[in-house]
């Protein structure tokens, strides 16, 4: 028997069938691994948000066991230089003992793991609007987006923490910041933001595996 053109034999779709039924199993294999990931993000950021609350809790009840403090320097006097037909006259300066600088103030205090947990949330926080604004809407169910942009905000307070008691103990040399509250909170609120740093790979493998899910077009 003879078949017209454009009729389907048994055989083609049979063949048709199978091509389907692949293309479905490999886009449902794809969409799986996107859930997985979003479940782990989520995971991570619960990990993560928790290490927060230990940290704060802990810097509340006990603040010198976490260091944020600095400190300052003693100082001589100098006297005051009159001035020269060369040169103005140079005030003179009195001593300053040495001391601490807290985040909050004065002496260690409660308070300060909390400013500093705040000016890295709010540095983790600039760098979640900046990314935010280069990211498109995802047309998938159980996109990890949401998680993905979520775990920069505890990320940014943990490095913020972190950063601020390796500064303050003078292991980075190369930041020479003057002992203040402002350079504390400038170093919380820094390395807050420059936790894209490390939660950029997380970026670069969730938007491997979004692209992948994402169906041809054209």
């Amino acid at each position: 028997m003879t078949t017209s053109p454009g009729t389907l034999t048994p055989a083609l779709r049979s063949r048709l069938a199978d091509v389907m039924h692949a293309a479905h199993t490999e886009a449902d294999a794809r969409r799986a691994e996107v859930r997985q990931l979003r479940n782990v993000l989520t995971i991570a950021l619960l990990a993560a948000t928790l290490m927060v609350g230990a940290l704060v809790l802990l810097g509340a009840l006990r603040p010198a066991s976490v260091p944020l403090c600095a400190e300052t320097l003693a100082t001589a006097a100098t006297a005051e230089v009159p001035a020269t037909p060369t040169s103005p006259a140079i005030a003179a300066v009195p001593a300053t003992p040495a001391g601490t600088v807290c985040p909050a103030g004065g002496a260690n205090h409660r308070y300060d793991i909390v400013l500093v947990s705040l000016f890295g949330l709010l540095g983790a926080t600039i760098a979640v609007v900046a990314k935010v604004s280069t990211t498109s809407a995802k047309d998938l169910s159980y996109s990890p987006t949401v998680p993905q942009l979520a775990l920069k905000l505890p990320a940014g307070v943990l490095t913020a923490i972190a950063a601020t008691v390796l500064v303050r103990s003078g292991l980075f040399s190369v930041v020479n910041l003057k002992p203040s509250q402002a350079a504390i909170l400038f170093t919380a609120l820094l390395f807050g933001y420059a936790q894209q740093v490390f939660t950029r790979f997380v970026d670069q493998k969730a938007n491997t595996v979004v692209e992948a899910a994402k169906p041809p077009t054209g």
